[in-house]
């Protein structure tokens, strides 16, 4: 019997040598109190940069540009255990004020790569961000 599927994209936001990165709020269903970089599901009719530089305006307000995408990542979400599959894209920030939506995210911050590794406990974004950190000092 097939089961949920989705596809899902994470925008690790750049801006002079930091990228942003969210702790989801207390109750979210899903990772709740974790560091992570921004994300979601696509939406029907929408390509993958298209949906990247949309969760980053959702997210946080921001304007991105999609620079390249740069991991693909699977992962079951959920008591359904709802199938995602996702590429984490390296935008550029080019404009607006940080501004989260609490029902989303607790607190954010501009971290390094490095203090992003420390923060976040998911092997796929670390991966994503691991890949982030060898592009930026190219």
């Amino acid at each position: 019997m097939p089961g949920l599927f989705n596809v899902a994209v994470d925008a690790l936001i750049v801006d002079g040598g930091k990228v942003l990165i969210c702790k989801r709020a207390d109750d979210r269903d899903h990772a709740p109190g974790q560091w992570e970089a921004l994300g979601g599901r696509v939406e029907q009719g929408e390509t993958l940069e298209q949906a990247a530089r949309r969760e980053a305006k959702e997210e946080t307000g921001l304007e991105v540009e999609v620079v390249e995408p740069i991991y693909t990542f699977r992962f079951l979400r959920g008591a359904e255990k709802a199938e995602h599959l996702g590429v984490s894209f390296w935008c550029k920030y080019r404009g607006g004020e940080v501004k989260i939506d609490p029902h989303e995210h607790s607190q954010f911050l501009w971290a390094t790569p490095d203090e992003a590794l420390e923060l976040i406990s998911d092997e796929s974004i670390k991966r994503a961000i691991s890949k982030l950190e060898e592009k930026l000092v190219k």
